[in-house]
């Protein structure tokens, strides 16, 4: 069994972070279908969105 346990806060529910990882994600695959990522983050001044 692998198990992987992350503590990070991520931000689930931005509408924004949502969007634009789903951009990341299809740039991504056009790229190449074989790459992926995760624990997408963005950062906008002051306040961090994850």
């Amino acid at each position: 069994i692998l198990l992987v346990i992350h503590m990070d806060p991520v931000e689930i529910h931005d509408a924004t972070v949502l969007a634009t990882k789903e951009k990341v994600r299809n740039v991504i695959s056009i790229l190449d279908p074989e790459l992926s990522f995760h624990d997408f983050r963005m950062i906008n001044g002051a306040e961090k969105k994850s």
